[in-house]
């Protein structure tokens, strides 16, 4: 597999890509290009129709028992946090779908990251929780 990438040669056949959209597989081709002189840039990427489409999905309520979840995992110990990892890989495709609209809901700015006043924000929107 590492030789083909190095390559860039793939295929987009197969089961694994039957329901991919045409401008998803076009977004992959044009980020999996070679010459980086013909690759996307960061911003063009941020540009592809496939992307912005994305940005303008429906708002996903955010379950308080998901919030309280996170506040959960972030007090755990490492062994606790290593045995919730290894059950994630365990999700189903629905679950896992879930969980990225959930991780989109945080995601205000839509950067692909939940930044620290993102998750403060939506903590105290359904959490009685102070700023200090």
């Amino acid at each position: 597999i590492l030789s083909r990438i190095s390559r860039a040669h793939y295929s987009m056949s197969g089961s694994r890509w039957r329901k991919v959209s045409e401008k998803a597989k076009d977004f992959v081709r044009l980020c999996l290009e070679k010459d980086p002189n013909k690759r996307l840039t960061a911003t063009q990427a941020l540009i592809h129709p496939w992307i912005m489409e994305r940005v303008h999905l429906p708002e996903v309520p955010i379950d308080t028992a998901v919030l309280g979840s996170l506040r959960s995992y972030c007090t755990s110990t490492h062994l606790r946090r290593a045995a919730l990892t290894m059950m994630a890989f365990s999700l189903t495709t629905k679950e896992i779908a879930e969980l990225a609209d959930l991780f989109l809901a945080f995601d205000h700015d839509r950067s692909g990251r939940i930044s620290l006043t993102d998750f403060v924000s939506v903590m105290k929107e359904h959490f009685d929780i102070s700023t200090e």
